[in-house]
């Protein structure tokens, strides 16, 4: 659930969104009498980026549930190797004292213990996640808010985590429950990785660009739903590869399934249906992402279900700023440096990203050692 201050930014964004609602009618319309002609492919490479540019601010609230089949015994040996690797540098790093090299040690143990092995055991089971997500691609910012179904997702009864990322390569995961957070410096295309769910529903630019040109364009039926159907392939570049767009004139000629196929065979196919109108913008309310392995096996499955989302809307500049406690710790990650501090020793206060990460660059000399320190693994893309 959310809390009050977020129900009522919410709100506030819905009376907003109200000035601009016809916003996407006209696309509509102009697409419906197109395609009684079957849209060329050129031309509909044309609108997709339309459509793809026409999203500037963006919030969704979803469920999202993940499967993906693992090898438990490779990932438990991994871990293990990778724990036993990072407490020998930390045993070797000079610059320590015996007493820091003890909590620290203790901190990746209890880590491993109550996060990795619960982590792995559960490895191919579904994980549900409710995420709601703020998107302002104008400043470059994002937060997103996960609450897991797992109630020791991140460790016992923590559950709950805020993500705040900017486009320049910074990301702050918060767990207010425990008051700690960890700041990092990351690749600046996780930023877009995460905006794209933004876009369910249309391809990006960049995967256009690289999707085969020899295409063949003919009509067919989804659900009663008259579509086109452009199957790209070539077999000098791709040999034994096809991909097939699925797209809807009614719906601004956004995409209701895609299919990829190997040597004749399914590889990945992405399903995106029950469109709702948000704020102008037609919007897929279930989209389903499945990749198989060569015998037909599920091997990856996410399935996105959207209860409410908002376009170009207003976005309240404390949105992406977190409430701090002089108790707040936060451990950086930043230059092949790490240090922990505190944002608000003095007193409660609401701190943005920024703030935080120029805070943690002033940080004494001292305070830092160097060290090696992995991020946090990053989610492929929702949009092909």
């Amino acid at each position: 659930m959310l809390n009050n201050n977020e129900s009522n930014k919410r709100k506030r964004n819905k009376i907003s969104c109200l000035l601009i609602i016809i916003s996407g009618t006209f696309l509509s319309i102009s697409c419906l009498s197109l395609a009684e002609e079957m849209m060329p492919y050129s031309k509909f490479k044309e609108i997709d980026i339309d459509n793809w540019k026409s999203i500037r601010t963006g919030t969704l609230e979803a469920q999202v549930s993940d499967y993906e089949l693992k090898d438990q015994n490779i990932m438990a040996q991994r871990a293990l190797e990778r724990n036993e690797k990072f407490k020998n540098k930390i045993m070797s790093d000079s610059n320590l004292s015996s007493g820091q090299k003890e909590s620290i040690i203790q901190e990746i143990e209890r880590r491993y213990r109550e996060i990795d092995i619960p982590r792995i055991s559960h490895a191919s089971d579904t994980k549900v996640i409710s995420k709601f997500y703020t998107f302002d691609l104008i400043e470059g910012k994002s937060r997103i808010k996960e609450i897991h179904s797992d109630a020791n997702a991140f460790g016992k009864g923590i559950a709950e985590q805020i993500i705040l990322t900017s486009r320049d390569g910074n990301q702050l995961y918060y767990f207010n429950k425990i008051e700690k957070a960890a700041l990092y410096q990351i690749p600046t295309y996780v930023f877009s990785f995460q905006s794209s769910i933004l876009y369910l529903g249309v391809i990006s630019p960049e995967r256009l660009e690289k999707l085969p040109e020899n295409v063949l364009t003919r009509q067919d039926k989804i659900n009663g739903q008259d579509v086109v159907v452009y199957e790209l392939g070539d077999d000098v570049n791709y040999p034994g590869y096809k991909f097939i767009i699925y797209a809807d004139p009614s719906l601004g000629y956004r995409y209701v399934l895609l299919e990829g196929l190997s040597e004749g065979k399914i590889a990945r196919k992405i399903v995106a249906k029950n469109y709702k109108i948000f704020d102008g913008v037609p919007f897929p309310t279930y989209y389903e992402d499945t990749r198989y392995e060569k015998d037909g096996t599920v091997r990856k499955q996410e399935i996105i279900k959207v209860s409410e989302a908002h376009f170009n809307c207003p976005v309240e500049p404390d949105t992406f700023s977190i409430m701090l406690t002089p108790d707040t710790e936060v451990t950086v990650h930043l230059d092949g440096k790490m240090a922990m501090f505190k944002p608000s020793a003095d007193k409660q206060s609401q701190k943005s990203l920024e703030e935080i990460v120029s805070q943690a660059k002033n940080l004494p000399l001292r305070q830092i050692r160097t060290t090696t320190s992995s991020c946090p693994p990053i989610s492929e893309p929702n949009n092909p």
